[in-house]
């Protein structure tokens, strides 16, 4: 004990470490399990950041860096706050190594000072104890706040939540040279692990919060994955095919109903469908259906992708967000 908390005497005065986002294939499948005592929270969206300091068996001192499994807003769904973690708190944690850090664990688990054991992974039961905050079993939605959503008669334009993870469902038939290009993909240096936010369609498949404002003969789509924000022509649309092509392209909109909302976007110059290197060209083209449920607390989202080098027919993509409340975190994005 006496080695750590010197150790940690010395790290509280080094500079903080810098902070970033990368994908998940960077850690291995190697479990490790750490205990130590906390120095810093950085509680942050994408993913929470934990330092901490720790002596092993034979006396060697060292400093770790934790990214936590889920991101914010998830990890705040599941019951997680950032007062939970206490700094200077003995605590034990569980997950994975990184392949290409140093003293870099994606904490899936952790046991807390208080005998709590927070589980950091989203999909997961828990690890050291039953007495756990976290995890599958503890996502929550206020009816209350969802009841409230036709007095408030906002209709679309408002921040929506995905109620829990795993409710998309995609159909991707993907071209036998799409999924070959893939090989070229490299899985630890990449946009992602460059803090680059990436482009259409799949700007609208994470599980981040949405917001749709209403502009002047524009909607306005704002994500918390990198801060995107998109551009709806609604009244003023231009002739998409004189429009310069972006990696989010040009979108046109229009009212089906006054419940239905179709978005059509071309001229997407982002070359990857998805995070896993599958190659689109500029001839991709999607269609977007907003649904939004009589109540207001429901919004059902459609969307279908066309690309002949990528797919043998049209993909599709369907998930719905409610009217849960909150607001647009900032998304952090810093390369190490």
């Amino acid at each position: 004990m006496q080695r750590l908390m010197r150790l940690i005497a010395a790290l509280i005065c080094l500079p903080t470490l810098a902070t970033a986002h990368h994908s998940r294939a960077e850690f291995s499948e190697i479990d490790r399990e750490l205990e130590g005592r906390l120095l810093e929270v950085q509680w942050r969206n994408p993913h929470p950041i934990f330092r901490l300091a720790t002596v092993d068996d034979a006396g060697q001192e060292a400093e770790w860096r934790l990214e936590a499994y889920g991101n914010a807003l998830t990890l705040q769904r599941t019951g997680l706050s950032a007062d939970m973690f206490v700094v200077g708190d003995i605590v034990r944690v569980a997950g994975k190594l990184s392949k290409r850090r140093a003293n870099v664990l994606l904490a899936n688990h952790i046991l807390l000072g208080d005998g709590r054991e927070a589980v950091l992974e989203y999909e997961s039961e828990p690890y050291f104890t039953e007495e756990h905050i976290g995890g599958s079993s503890s996502w929550v939605v206020d009816e209350e706040v969802l009841a409230r959503a036709a007095t408030e008669n906002r209709g679309f334009f408002r921040v929506w939540s995905l109620p829990m993870r795993g409710l998309d469902r995609e159909h991707s038939p993907f071209t036998e040279a799409a999924i070959a290009a893939r090989a070229s993909w490299d899985v630890l240096d990449n946009y992602l692990t460059r803090c680059e936010p990436g482009g259409m369609p799949h700007a609208m498949k994470n599980p981040q919060r949405y917001e749709l404002v209403q502009g002047d003969g524009e909607i306005y789509i704002r994500s918390q994955f990198f801060n995107i924000e998109r551009t709806i022509h609604m009244e003023n649309a231009e002739n998409p095919a004189d429009q310069p092509a972006s990696r989010l392209g040009y979108s046109v909109g229009r009212w089906e109903d006054e419940n239905t909302l179709v978005v059509e976007t071309s001229r997407i110059n982002w070359p990857y469908f998805d995070t896993r290197g599958t190659p689109q060209t500029e001839d991709v083209e999607v269609f977007e259906r907003f649904t939004l449920s009589e109540d207001q607390s429901r919004l059902d989202f459609h969307m279908t992708v066309s690309e002949p080098a990528t797919f043998t027919e049209p993909a599709t993509f369907d998930k719905y967000w409610l009217a849960m409340g909150g607001e647009l975190l900032h998304y952090e994005c810093v390369v190490e």
